[in-house]
């Protein structure tokens, strides 16, 4: 039995239990989604007619973050980025100076 008064029970907030779950998701963690995330989630993945619930049974984030960069690695495309730098420059810039060996530096300054 909930100790809060009817109106404010999260049943009585939400229109039903997914959205419910949803809205707890996020605003869990040490930051919390966007609105703007969280639409994407709920339109662009878990509305999608090839998303299937079932595909995510025994799912681990980090293990598929470790295939991700796997492939990534092992791909001709990404290759040469991790490998010897194409380019170097010196440069200033809001008044700080840094050099810049590679594009993989570029996208560790920027990304």
């Amino acid at each position: 039995m909930s100790m809060l008064p009817p109106s404010l029970t999260p049943e009585a907030v939400h229109r039903n239990k997914s959205v419910e779950m949803l809205m707890n998701w996020k605003d869990f963690g040490t930051s919390t989604k966007s609105d703007t995330e969280v639409n994407h989630l709920v339109d662009d993945v878990l509305l999608d007619p090839n998303f299937k619930l079932d595909d995510l049974r025994g799912f681990n984030a980090a293990r598929e973050n470790q295939r991700s960069d796997t492939a990534e690695k092992e791909s001709p495309l990404f290759r040469g980025l991790y490998c010897a730098p194409t380019f170097q420059a010196d440069s200033r810039w809001n008044g700080c100076q840094f050099h810049v060996d590679s594009i993989h530096s570029i996208w560790n300054l920027f990304g």
